[in-house]
């Protein structure tokens, strides 16, 4: 649509926070035409300013949280790759096998998959693919 300069979606929530250029279309506009497609809209009265303040207070806190668990995960990752596997004393440590595996290589896997399936937004991902493994049949062709 002609005027609107910026759009931002906040991701723990369905608000939405539009800019526009008055002079070429006006606030009712966008919001007939997003009421046009089958959503709902409405103007952010003045009186529920905190209720937006809200949502991005609450958007802040979980992204905090998220970082703060990634770091808490990925820094002992990364000192294990980058530090620790070339102190002398450690590095035998680190590399003795344990089942075909590296100490090493099992330390990092169970640090970094709470990071990669938990922390993301990709859980509800893992758990679809893999009840769409389980449930559907393969189909090979081969020609």
């Amino acid at each position: 649509m002609q005027g609107i300069c910026e759009g931002m979606q906040a991701t723990d929530s369905r608000a939405v926070q539009v800019e526009f250029d008055s002079a070429i279309v006006g606030a009712r506009d966008i919001i007939a035409a997003v009421k046009g497609m089958g959503y709902s809209a409405s103007l952010l009265e003045p009186d529920n300013l905190s209720a937006g303040m809200e949502v991005r207070e609450r958007e802040r806190r979980m992204w905090r949280r998220m970082v703060i668990a990634a770091t808490a995960f990925s820094l002992p990752v990364f000192l294990l790759a980058m530090v620790f596997s070339y102190i002398p004393g450690v590095k035998e440590g680190l590399n003795t096998n344990v089942g075909g595996f590296t100490v090493n290589e099992i330390v990092q896997w169970i640090l970094t998959t709470p990071v990669q399936v938990r922390l993301t937004d990709s859980f509800p991902f893992v758990f679809k693919t893999a009840r769409f493994l389980l449930h559907t049949k393969r189909r090979w062709q081969v020609r």
